[in-house]
């Protein structure tokens, strides 16, 4: 049954020979967002042109032992980075797993120290599905690093990481 975004039942329509369906019940049954842009005056079924995919927003961690995935901001070489997560500082090792249901190519993302933790050398493990797909070194005092990390339409992904790394503007595609 067709519904608008108040949950009120709507019904397709037809109009010199053309059916009309609500978008809105379209995108539901097939598992697409649908976006407004009041601008354009223009309707987005699925991923709207410039908009990002957050990591954090759509796959946060469904297990996880010693990640900050609720501070809003966190500090890396002087600047304030948003959209990630950091490894709690003073833990040898934490970890994220993350499902992904296979529906991404790619993570990008800014990696670093944390500030103030950035005297010792620090390591990063990627699993994709299980395997070991990437590991990034973070020599002690080196500065935040950009970092495109391809994710093959994995289904799960899990990082591995002694504390105090921050991983920031983590977007997905």
């Amino acid at each position: 049954t067709p519904k608008d975004a108040n949950g009120t039942t709507v019904e397709p329509f037809i109009y010199n020979g053309t059916t009309y369906l609500p978008v809105r019940a379209v995108g539901n049954a097939i598992g697409k967002q649908v976006t407004w842009d009041g601008g354009s005056q223009t309707v987005y079924l699925g991923e709207a042109p410039g908009s990002r995919t957050w990591l954090m927003d759509v796959c946060p961690p469904y297990e996880k032992e010693c990640l900050d995935t609720y501070s809003a901001t966190f500090k890396m070489d002087g600047e304030t980075y948003t959209h990630g997560f950091s490894s709690w500082a003073g833990i040898s090792t934490g970890f994220g797993l993350f499902n992904l249901n296979g529906e991404y190519s790619s993570l990008s993302c800014d990696i670093g120290h944390l500030e103030g933790f950035s005297s010792r050398d620090k390591q990063v493990e990627i699993y994709l599905d299980g395997d070991l797909s990437q590991v990034i070194e973070l020599p002690k005092e080196s500065l935040v690093k950009h970092f495109n990390i391809p994710l093959h339409n994995a289904l799960q992904m899990k990082i591995v990481t002694n504390g105090g790394i921050g991983f920031a503007n983590a977007e997905l595609s």
